[in-house]
């Protein structure tokens, strides 16, 4: 299913995931400051700790805005034209069934990065693991969903930010597809 601002607006299949993220996964690399240098090219210092900084605070906050429920405060972590494809299998087709928008009431997202990189002063990207866990409306039991996602994120004028977001149902490891 494909959010737009935390709202589904179709569904895709798992072909068109594994093409974004290859798609994105070019347009990343593409990006790499070294090709400009190796055509001649001065770059300029990209300050890798400050931007790595910067995006630990931006997923600090994107986690506290999702498990206090703060969906205003979600939107303004991420860019005005943010796009975002949730995984694609049973448990969390059956999540967004009974629940309108990317994330339950009451829900708890713990975010596990594990690897970020910058790719230049405008544009970096994660890649990590995430479990979203969220009481279910049939007993008083809590659910738990996990997840792989990239992400490419985008400095903007009012910072940091997620700008493209794939995740699927997939986790080294384990068979949860």
């Amino acid at each position: 299913m494909i959010y737009k601002n935390g709202i589904p607006v179709g569904g895709f299949t798992r072909t068109l995931t594994i093409a974004m993220v290859v798609t994105v996964s070019i347009a990343l690399f593409s990006c790499q400051p070294k090709e400009r240098e190796s055509r001649g090219m001065q770059t300029a210092t990209v300050d890798t700790a400050a931007i790595m900084s910067a995006i630990d605070s931006l997923r600090s906050n994107y986690q506290s805005a999702v498990n206090s429920g703060n969906f205003k405060k979600l939107e303004m972590l991420v860019t005005s034209d943010h796009m975002g494809i949730q995984p694609g299998s049973a448990d969390w087709d059956s999540m967004r069934a009974n629940y309108r928008g990317a994330f339950p009431p009451n829900a708890k997202l713990q975010i596990n990065p594990m690897e970020t990189k910058v790719l230049s002063h405008n544009w970096a990207y994660e890649i990590g693991t995430g479990t979203l866990t969220y009481p279910t409306k049939d007993s008083d039991k809590s659910k738990s969903l996990s997840d792989t996602y990239m992400v490419l994120l985008k400095k903007t004028k009012d910072g940091w930010k997620v700008h493209r977001e794939v995740s699927s149902s997939y986790i080294k490891g384990k068979e949860s597809m």
